[in-house]
This record gives C-alpha cells, sequence and structure tokens, in this order.
C-alpha cells in the first residue's frame, strides 16, 4: 500500500511516531507527509493580521491547504489517505479524494463532538466524519458512537508510549506532587483544591500564575524535549483528564510509567484496564480521593516506591503498549479494510 499522511510534525503530535513506524512496515511500500496543521499553524501563528483574517473568515490559508492536498493526491496517487484529526480538510476535498478511489482513514485523537479548546476541532471535523472509510478513536465510546450514528467502520487505538526514559544516577527523585500539562476551568479549581489541602505540588505549563493557589510552586512552560526528563524527577505525576476525555485515557497514561514515576489517576474503566490500580497505578474518584491517595504515595518508603515503579515499567514493556506495537495495529486494520472495499 501506498499511504500519504496529513497532520503535524510539531513536538506534540502523535502522528510523528506513526510515520517512522509505518515506513519500516512491510505491507506499505510508501509514506509520503503532508503537513497539512504545521502550514496553518505557520500562517496563523505569523502575525495578528493572519489571526484576525482567520478569526472573521477573511483568510485564504485553508483554500491553499486543500489545493496543495488535491495536487498531492494527483501527483503521488496513495491507495490510502490516513488523516490525524484533520481540522483544515474541507468535506468537498475529502468527498473529491474519494472519487480517486482512495481509501480515507481518519484517526481523531480528540472528541469529534465535543470541543475543549480551539485546537481540538472545528466544523470540518464534524462535518467530514462520514466521509471518511474508516474513523480511528482513542476511545471505544466515541468509536461506538460513531458506528452507531454514521454506520461507517471504526476501530479502537489506543495512546501509547514511544521511548522508556532511563533516569541518570544523578537524579534525586523529588518527594512532591508535580503536575505537567497547560490550565483550564476544571484543572485550575482541582489543582488549587489540592493546595489548599496543603499538599506540595510543583506545577508545569501554561498558567496564570495570579490565579493560582499561594502554596503551588509554578515552574513556567516545558519544553517537550524535557518532558520525560522532568517527569522522572518526581516520586508522583498527576494525570487529569480533560473533558472531551474525561471517561477514557490520554497520553500521559503511557508517558508516565515510560518516565518512570508513579501515575496518580483519574479512576476509568480504561486505566483499570491497563494497569492494575495500587499495583501498577494509583486511582482516584474526586479530589478527597486524591488528597488521601497524594499522601499514602509520598509516604512510601523508597523500597516500595521503587516497587510499584518497576511494577508499572514491566506492565507498559510487557503489554504491547509502545507505540510500535499500535502501528501494526494500525496497518492490520487498514490492510483488512482496504482490500474488502477493492475486492
Amino acid at each position: 500500500m501506498k499511504i500519504l499522511v496529513i497532520g503535524s510534525k510539531n513536538n506534540n503530535a502523535i502522528e510523528r511516531y506513526y510515520l517512522q513506524h509505518l515506513s519500516q512496515h512491510n505491507d506499505i511500500s510508501h509514506v509520503e507527509f503532508y503537513g497539512a496543521h504545521d502550514v496553518f499553524l505557520n500562517y496563523y501563528n505569523r502575525n495578528v493580521v493572519n489571526k484576525f483574517l482567520y478569526r472573521f473568515k477573511l483568510s485564504r490559508i485553508l483554500y491553499v491547504i486543500n489545493s496543495k492536498i488535491k495536487k498531492k493526491i494527483s501527483a503521488f496517487k496513495p491507495d490510502v489517505l490516513l488523516v490525524f484529526k484533520g481540522m483544515e480538510i474541507f468535506p468537498d476535498t475529502l468527498q473529491w479524494i474519494k472519487k480517486k478511489s482512495v481509501f480515507i482513514v481518519n484517526y481523531n485523537t480528540d472528541n469529534p463532538f465535543v470541543f475543549s479548546g480551539r485546537g481540538s476541532g472545528n466544523i470540518n471535523i464534524k462535518k467530514s466524519i462520514s466521509l471518511y472509510d474508516l474513523f480511528i478513536s482513542y476511545d471505544k465510546e466515541i468509536s461506538e458512537l460513531v458506528k452507531n450514528k454514521f454506520a461507517i467502520d471504526t476501530f479502537v487505538l489506543p495512546f501509547a508510549f514511544e521511548n522508556v526514559f532511563n533516569k541518570s544516577s544523578s537524579f534525586s527523585v523529588i518527594n512532591k506532587l508535580c503536575f505537567i500539562g497547560n490550565e483550564d476551568k476544571e484543572r485550575l479549581m482541582f489543582i488549587n483544591q489540592l493546595a489548599n489541602k496543603g499538599v506540595p505540588i510543583d506545577l508545569f505549563g501554561y498558567w496564570k500564575k495570579k490565579k493560582l493557589h499561594q502554596g503551588i510552586n509554578y515552574c513556567g512552560k516545558l519544553e517537550n524535549d524535557n518532558l520525560f526528563e522532568y517527569m522522572s524527577r518526581y516520586r508522583v505525576q498527576l494525570n487529569l483528564l480533560r473533558s472531551h476525555n474525561r471517561d477514557s485515557h490520554n497520553m500521559r497514561t503511557f508517558e508516565i510509567p515510560a518516565a518512570g514515576s508513579i501515575q496518580l489517576a483519574p479512576f476509568t474503566d480504561d486505566h483499570l484496564s491497563f494497569f492494575e490500580s495500587d499495583k501498577e497505578i494509583f486511582l482516584f474518584t474526586d479530589v478527597n480521593d486524591c488528597f488521601n491517595q497524594i499522601n499514602k504515595i509520598l509516604s512510601f518508603e523508597k523500597v516500595v516506591a521503587d516497587q510499584h515503579l518497576a511494577n508499572s515499567r514491566s506492565r507498559l514493556l510487557n503489554s504491547n503498549y509502545s507505540y510500535i506495537d499500535r502501528t501494526i495495529s494500525l496497518v492490520e486494520v487498514i490492510k483488512n479494510k482496504y482490500e474488502q472495499k477493492v475486492r
């Protein structure tokens, strides 16, 4: 199969992992990439004028992007178009591509029905779902909803980890709670409530410091290159899900144990299915439960904490949770559905 991938290569985009592993797969003869989201961001973030033009629907940037996608399709002639999210692609463009007998796949790493921020979705996402031959989601409920509502094939592909971070012997584990993520209303309330209870917290990400409880140690934003190193320095990492994946999991679900930190996460069916509670992961139901779990974890003797870290690391490595494994699953389902269509 020849595959054209549309998405982004920025540090927060998981498609960069899939691109690497797709190119090494025996069933894929050729992979090409078009960074539609990168082209858009380069335009949007260039200056205030471009932001104004786009927000007031006066910009032509999406038309430029869609024109380039059509040229890519015509020149490359892929068997499969794999779109990650797809905010920049017009439904009309997808309809044009379908007429070229291209098998179109969408992997949406957010919820296509609930937009928690400007970058999580738009009208193109909502209007395009039914046009895909295969819709892939990280979440079982989203997958089932799409299947029932639009009568298209769906597949569940959870998040994963790419690399296991090996701690330097010079790192001394900080016996505090750490949270790495950006501010939203619910997260702000939760973090402040924990701080009000006396929990020692180091906080990284984009936050308005004046809104934070005075007991929180705000450490500023953190570049993705340093993410795993900083995760590994702390005894416990807090994982807070956003509204669009409240009952599911996120990228941190696998990144935290890969970094070598104890994970404290919301109680969900996904978390229970991926890791064993109180052995490989610690779960909470509300802020009071979270507070109790934090105190328990921070009171562990080193040998106990190390055992929990070893447990989660072992589960991670022995359960096919890597992006290499996810790519194998992705290619298998695409190949099967593609062959069914062309028979």
